[in-house]
């Protein structure tokens, strides 16, 4: 987003809980279509909210970079979690993370070779030495933080999204009259902040 100079403000909208996260539970097929026009609505909705300018034209650009992206280099079946058990998905990622971040803080910028093996060599001796530990009941697991994932929203349909470039200044009559259809699809921010998924069953409710 910073590519794009979105203020601040927009761009922490965004990224707040339940807002463009909400493509990675949604249907993977819907994504392109009605996934995003729920997103973009809802981004206009708090903007309004919170009384924050839109930035149609930097949304655009934005918008055309996520599909270049996050659709057809990277399509959602490799980010998307939808009907994945969340317990699983919990599991995936933080290990790899802390690992990376640990390295990271013992690491100096461009480490020789000499200097990168002596210090994975000294993190995989004191994982051996913990997981020792652990099993022998001398020490404790380290305490895993519970991930947070918003329920899947009920998608605007296909009818409720006109063919046009929403972002287009051109457009902004066309747009309103969209965010107006789908409004009535979007969640309550007090839903996506309280009702957090653990599992897929909330999903086949959704998928329509």
């Amino acid at each position: 987003m910073k590519a794009y100079r979105l203020p601040d403000d927009e761009a922490e909208i965004a990224m707040a809980f339940g807002v463009l996260d909400m493509l990675t539970v949604v249907n993977p097929d819907k994504i392109s279509v009605r996934g995003v026009a729920w997103v973009k609505a809802k981004i206009k909705q708090r903007c309004g909210a919170k009384g924050v300018p839109y930035s149609r034209e930097k949304w655009r650009q934005f918008w055309q970079n996520f599909e270049r992206t996050w659709l057809e280099q990277y399509p959602p079946e490799l980010w998307n979690i939808f009907n994945v058990e969340r317990k699983i998905v919990n599991q995936t990622n933080n290990p790899l993370e802390r690992f990376h971040r640990e390295v990271n803080a013992r690491l100096k910028r461009q480490p020789s070779l000499k200097r990168f093996v002596k210090t994975i060599e000294k993190i995989a001796q004191h994982y051996v030495i913990l997981r020792r530990g652990i099993i022998s009941g001398v020490a404790q697991a380290p305490a895993r933080s519970t991930m947070r994932f918003p329920r899947a929203a009920k998608l605007p349909e296909i009818d409720d999204i006109e063919e046009s470039d929403s972002e287009n200044e051109d457009a902004a009559g066309a747009d309103s009259n969209n965010s107006d259809h789908i409004e009535a699809a979007l969640s309550s921010d007090e839903d996506l902040e309280l009702l957090y998924d653990t599992s897929f069953e909330n999903e086949e409710a959704t998928d329509n």
